[in-house]
């Protein structure tokens, strides 16, 4: 009680460790921080009292009517890679292969499945791969691979697969 800022805020000591305040709560606590001290605020029942200001809802829209703008059609090029994919996809999920390689859950290790790959370059053939792609999204396909280097699987149809997301290979039958 014999700092200045005491009598500034008209504190006034109930208990030895409790003082109290006729000002508002946030004028004191905010004159105490300034004196150095770190004050917690305390309702009737003892327990301390969060000042934090509570979060804003959002607003619901003003116009729920309102649509999505309508998409473009696509250009013939467009729609055969669409098609391409489309195709692909379905390729790979009906390809009959051999026993292939998987890679051991989380340790990295790619060395069986760099093995087949750099095989099936020499040999011209086609493989399937799972993989993982840059959105998490597991997917599979048919590849003809071309090279193996720098991390990296390129297939004839100038797709790339970064190794490390290769999860299993196995040679089309």
């Amino acid at each position: 009680m014999s700092h200045p800022a005491a009598e500034d805020l008209q504190l006034r000591r109930i208990a030895p460790t409790v003082l109290v305040s006729p000002l508002p709560l946030a004028e004191v606590l905010d004159g105490l921080r300034a004196a150095g001290f770190s004050p917690a605020a305390e309702g009737v029942d003892g327990q301390v009292v969060d000042l934090a200001p509570r979060g804003r809802r959002v607003a619901p829209p003003r116009n729920p009517g309102r649509r999505a703008p309508a998409a473009r059609p696509l250009s013939e090029e467009q729609a055969a890679e669409v098609v391409a994919r489309m195709r692909a996809g379905d390729a790979a999920a009906a390809a009959r292969r051999s026993e292939g390689v998987r890679n051991a859950g989380g340790t990295g290790d790619t060395s069986a499945t760099v093995q087949l790959l750099t095989e099936a370059v020499r040999s011209g053939r086609q493989v399937w791969i799972g993989y993982v792609d840059a959105n998490g999204t597991a997917a599979q396909r048919v590849v003809t691979p071309v090279r193996v280097s720098a991390g990296i699987l390129d297939g004839a149809d100038n797709d790339r697969y970064p190794l490390h997301r290769i999860t299993s290979a196995a040679y089309v039958d």
